[in-house]
């Protein structure tokens, strides 16, 4: 199991009493970007099947009529549009995570902060690589791969949060640089 440290942070949960602006910015005579539309939309509809599993475990007594609302109203939209199905799609995929390679940002900096703090630490690459290999379960070669990738992308941001790791980790230490 990975460790939590390599865990993308969590999304933050819609907050129920913006369901009106919500239903506001997914509204498509608003005028808001297509990405406002589609988070909205996905809020909602989060939103909804959150509610849904409230009412069935009796925390709640009934979802939100607003958010009933909200979801008959566009399923009537997409029953209007050309493609009905391909509508449907649409609007629930808006609350799904895209399908294919996960975007695993966070991860991947941590993967490369803790090869790049073994390295300073005078470990050789390779063996830093396979320790974290270890704790995050991929292999030496993709461990590899993600710290050459990351160093070169943003070396600075790179040293710049080993320089933050030393200081956590030896805080009476004063750098002099």
């Amino acid at each position: 199991m990975v460790a939590e440290r390599y865990d993308e942070p969590a999304e933050p949960a819609p907050d129920p009493e913006l369901i009106e602006h919500y239903s506001w910015v997914a509204d498509p005579k608003n005028g808001a970007s297509e990405k406002e539309r589609g988070d909205a939309v996905a809020s909602l509809v989060r939103l909804c099947h959150e509610q849904r599993e409230q009412v069935r475990s009796g925390e709640l007594p009934a979802v939100d009529f607003r958010l009933l609302l909200f979801i008959r109203g566009e399923l009537e939209r997409c029953i209007r549009s050309a493609d009905p199905l391909g509508c449907v799609e649409l609007l629930l995929s808006s609350s799904q995570r895209a399908r294919g390679r996960p975007k695993t940002p966070h991860r991947d900096f941590v993967i490369a902060g803790d090869v790049a703090e073994k390295v300073e630490a005078r470990m050789t690459i390779e063996a830093a690589c396979a320790d974290v290999a270890v704790a995050v379960s991929l292999s030496e070669e993709e461990v590899r791969r993600i710290y050459f990738r990351e160093k070169k992308a943003d070396k600075d941001a790179l040293e710049m949060d080993l320089t933050r790791r030393k200081a956590e980790k030896f805080p009476d230490d004063k750098n002099s640089d």
